[in-house]
């Protein structure tokens, strides 16, 4: 079954849509025709408030937002889990330095 709302207010990231019924508060949606990554922040009755995560400009009212089913989540590269998992053990020593080069791919 494919859930499907439709845009009716976009503020910069901020996007709400009515027809939400059956979708989940922290729920990955793809929103517009560029199928744009956001998350479900709130619902009530039938009018969800979406956090998109990408650019939103060029984003019109009227456009669907499609429901994952799924939890939003990022695949982590070896690199960034190692630092997860050592901040998580406490803080970083003063002495350590960082040099990160991130980079999205689709």
């Amino acid at each position: 079954m494919t859930r499907e709302g439709n845009i009716i207010y976009i503020n910069g990231p901020v996007v709400r849509a009515d027809h939400m019924e059956g979708f989940m508060v922290r729920e990955m949606v793809m929103v517009g025709e560029k199928k744009l990554i956001g998350e479900v922040i709130s619902l009530e009755n039938d009018l969800g408030t979406i956090q998109v995560y990408e650019e939103t400009s060029g984003l019109r009212r009227g456009e669907k937002v499609y429901g994952t089913g799924k939890p939003l989540s990022l695949k982590l590269g070896r690199e960034l889990s190692a630092i997860s998992l050592m901040a998580s053990r406490g803080p970083f020593p003063r002495y350590m330095i960082w040099d990160l080069n991130l980079s999205l791919r689709a």
